[in-house]
């Protein structure tokens, strides 16, 4: 699950906050993310229905 941010503060340990016009990070490097209480998470997620497979041709 890569990720793709704008506008990002990025903090390092013992430095000082930088801030980043975009950021990409791996998936393996992810643990977890915080949103905020006030996002309208019911607006924002959409439920995405399974793809159906299609079957395979004979020939």
């Amino acid at each position: 699950m890569n990720t793709h941010l704008k506008a990002v503060k990025m903090t390092l340990k013992n430095r000082e906050p930088t801030q980043l016009e975009s950021l990409s990070i791996r998936g393996n490097n992810i643990r977890y993310f915080i949103l905020p209480d006030s996002l309208p998470l019911d607006t924002l997620l959409v439920d995405i229905e399974p793809k159906v497979k299609s079957k395979k041709r004979e020939a």
